[in-house]
């Protein structure tokens, strides 16, 4: 469960595969995609936990289409100010709970994390906090504008705000189980050789 607001501060010596935007860090798009596929899907929830997420509205993401509703979105905070170049190496742009498991969106009961990166050439990643709920990889598009229902060949998809684009998701793919996390066991973010993680001091904020 997610609860209250959560501060992540980044650190390291060595931060090859941290990503760093001047002195604008967007806490989501820090780590980048080909480090994010070093990852055990357990690493990458327990990363995802730590981010800072903005309050649901309607101007920041909510899903579109029949069988939605209660859905809510939370957008990865900075997102407002991600770029089409952030998002093609990869960010973690949302939050999204839902009541119960909603498997034309790849929602689990719960709270979802979902990863976007231009894998295919772009690709949402939902991954539900639930380990029981299985990973689904979908077609994304980012649109200039936030596109009416009957315009994507999904009947039901989310819209969240990501920077001058809304990230459109699922647009019309699906794939269950990719290949984006190492197995359980396998090399995590901090045990690739030559590189270090960022070490993390987590605060709730009030």
């Amino acid at each position: 469960m997610i609860g209250g607001s959560l501060v992540m501060v980044a650190a390291c010596s060595d931060c090859r595969g941290i990503r760093m935007s001047g002195d604008a860090v967007i806490a989501g798009c820090t780590v980048s995609s080909d480090s994010v596929r070093r990852l055990t899907r357990r690493e990458f929830v327990t990363w995802a936990r730590r981010v800072e997420y903005d309050s649901t509205g309607d101007s920041l993401g909510r899903p579109h289409g029949a069988g939605t509703a209660g859905i809510r979105v939370h957008r990865t905070r900075g997102m407002d100010r991600a770029t089409r170049a952030d998002l093609a190496d990869g960010c973690l742009i949302a939050l999204v709970h839902s009541a119960s498991a909603n498997a034309s969106l790849g929602l689990g009961a719960g709270w979802t994390f979902v990863w976007a990166d231009s894998t295919n050439p772009y690709t949402a990643t939902l991954v539900p906090e639930d380990e029981s709920a299985p990973v689904t990889e979908v077609g994304l598009s980012l649109e200039t504008g936030e596109p009416a229902p009957g315009t994507v060949a999904s009947p039901r998809y989310i819209c969240s705000d990501c920077g001058r684009d809304w990230c459109v998701y699922p647009k019309d793919t699906f794939s269950t189980e990719p290949a984006l996390f190492q197995p359980e066991g396998g090399l995590g973010l901090g045990d690739t050789p030559g590189q270090q993680t960022a070490s993390l001091r987590v605060a709730f904020s009030p």
